[in-house]
């Protein structure tokens, strides 16, 4: 029994000299190069029409003899994601061209919606920021004659702070020039975005903060990437270039890969059911995410009750600790004891029954 209790007291003891530790270690401070990279956030888009651009029965030729693609028919409406992937040399960059007006079609029509304001962003962007300038330098080229302090406010939203928007271009991480990049696309706020392999220069952090700034953008957006997983996670449609055409997709990636290992077409969306197709979209993310909800309500029950259990029991054990100090005297040492042993198996069983709820619960917001 002494030895038991000497045992107890020396836990409580080591655990009072642990926290005595934490509290007089300092705070410290990240250096630059390991804090985050900032958040982009992409301002609000202008008004324009439900159809954003219409391509009919298209075709493009560089010397009008061999086709890169012909006969396509696209229709893109306000709010789509559409990724357009395939091989190289299947007509990626070409059609992305011929959306932003930078290259005439060969044969048929590009009609371009009501009010729509196109940005483009082309693979080799890096090259078009002059590097003698500054980020608030070049932003401001572009802005329209937007004041400083817009300029200024525009640069951080999208991390650039203080004096940092004084840095020259040429000394600019890869992450930090594309943010300065999309800052000058944005600073005339288009509603339709282009972007033509957009994370080539990024590391991991900024890619994932393009990725979220993406996801959350509510105007159009049309993008060609080989990266799989930034595909993956921002666009809602896919366009496989198939020369010498094209198939649409209306899901995701991964509906995409589903139906070509299963060898199966795309589902048909004609442009005249277009309305009908969204409400049914709508509908069927509407009743997935009341799905999710009803299975997470009981997760999160679970978790909840084992907090609390976990801090009653916490709570009682701090009671009968202070009860073993030999100053209260008269004690029942062995039945507290007894009642410690027990408190130690019930947190042990609560909190596997709090990981394995909250395991669950991360899997499925992760899904």
């Amino acid at each position: 029994f002494v030895e038991r209790f000497r045992s107890t007291s020396t836990k409580a003891s080591q655990a009072q000299s642990k926290q005595k530790m934490l509290d007089r270690m300092e705070d410290i401070r990240l250096p630059p190069a390991l804090r985050s990279p900032g958040r982009i956030r992409l301002p609000k888009p202008p008004h324009c029409g439900r159809e954003v651009i219409r391509l009919d029965n298209a075709g493009a030729s560089y010397d009008g003899k061999t086709w890169v693609w012909r006969h396509v028919d696209l229709r893109i409406e306000k709010g789509d994601k559409f990724a357009f992937i395939g091989l190289n040399g299947t007509g990626k960059s070409t059609l992305m061209r011929v959306l932003t007006g930078h290259m005439e079609l060969t044969e048929g029509r590009c009609h371009l919606g009501h009010k729509v304001q196109v940005g483009y962003q082309s693979q080799d962007f890096a090259e078009t920021l002059p590097p003698d300038r500054t980020a608030q330098e070049t932003v401001k080229a572009a802005s329209g004659g937007r004041s400083d302090q817009d300029v200024r406010t525009l640069l951080g939203s999208f991390g650039f702070t203080g004096d940092s928007v004084e840095k020259r271009v040429e000394v600019l991480s890869g992450g930090e020039k594309v943010r300065v990049a999309f800052a000058r696309l944005l600073a005339n706020p288009p509603n339709l975005l282009i972007l033509d392999e957009p994370t080539t220069h990024l590391d991991i952090s900024a890619r994932e903060t393009l990725e979220d700034a993406l996801r959350h953008y509510e105007g159009t957006l049309c993008l060609v990437s080989h990266d799989i997983e930034f595909v993956r996670h921002v666009a809602e449609n896919v366009v496989a270039m198939t020369p010498p055409g094209i198939t649409r997709y209306w899901g995701g990636y991964d509906y995409y890969r589903e139906k070509v290992a299963a060898g199966e077409a795309p589902s048909e969306h004609p442009t005249a059911g277009g309305d009908s197709d969204k409400k049914i979209r709508r509908r069927e993310r509407a009743e997935k995410r009341q799905s999710l909800s009803k299975q997470r309500r009981p997760l999160l029950a679970r978790i909840r009750k084992a907090e609390k259990r976990l801090a009653v029991l916490e709570k009682e054990q701090e009671v009968l600790l202070e009860k073993l100090n030999p100053v209260h005297g008269n004690s029942d040492y062995a039945t507290i004891n007894r009642r410690l042993a027990e408190i130690h198996v019930d947190e042990t069983a609560v909190t596997a029954e709090w990981e394995e709820a909250s395991l669950a619960l991360e899997a499925m917001d992760a899904e």
